[in-house]
């Protein structure tokens, strides 16, 4: 599978992008105009977009890819409540997504002045929702705590997005507004047996890592 990775800065966010034959997987837009050339380059004329969970710096592209190409934002219900409401994703408070940052990019974010920003979602679904998209199967699956409307996606049981559900080495926020830990727990707990070892984890931060690897903890 042909992914390409792009940072949201100051305090890269990931998005993916899948390409296919005639369209594509993006997951957590944001404005890129390489992203977007390489998608012309490739004759990609529609993408399906996956949303991991609400939070600003993960869906601040929705409205703006929607204007390129013809996309369908898929998100689950509780993701698709607060994408469309600036203060339940975070964007008319973006400084509370910085909040467990270092100092550094708190002084990069001072020149950042994200507007009251909400989009919306074309289709949404409740525990789980599996597609078949250029041959490889997708399963969605909610896993709510560190935000009501967190998600992971796995592909073909080799792959896994988590958003910011799973980072590399680095605990899970259960502290930000909607997050809670004890949620987090029980339900990371059953989709944590759901990942086989060795499976590639792409998260919302940071670069990709072998599930193998993972330290994991909550905050």
């Amino acid at each position: 599978m042909d992914i390409h990775r792009y940072s949201f800065q100051p305090i890269d966010s990931s998005m993916y992008i899948l390409l296919g034959n005639e369209s594509s997987i993006i997951i957590d837009p944001s404005i890129n105009e390489e992203a977007y050339n390489l998608l012309c380059q490739q004759n990609i004329k529609k993408a399906f977009i996956l949303l991991t969970h609400e939070h600003y710096d993960h869906i601040s592209g929705v409205n703006w890819w929607k204007e390129k190409i013809k996309c369908v934002v898929i998100c689950s219900i509780q993701c698709s409540e607060r994408i469309c409401v600036a203060r339940k994703n975070a964007s008319l408070h973006y400084d509370i997504l910085l909040l467990f940052m270092p100092p550094e990019v708190l002084e990069q974010s001072r020149s950042l002045n994200p507007q009251s920003y909400v989009c919306y979602a074309d289709q949404t679904f409740e525990g789980e929702y599996s597609f078949i998209w250029e041959e490889h199967l997708f399963l969605i699956t909610e896993t709510p705590g560190h935000s009501p409307g967190s998600c992971c996606i796995m592909v073909d049981d080799n792959i896994c997005f988590t958003g910011d559900t799973l980072l590399y080495n680095v605990p899970t926020i259960t502290r930000l507004p909607g997050g809670k830990r004890e949620i987090f727990k029980h339900t990371i707990d059953e989709y944590l047996k759901k990942i086989p070892i060795g499976c590639t984890i792409y998260p919302g931060h940071g670069k990709p890592f072998n599930y193998s690897e993972i330290n994991f903890d909550i905050i």
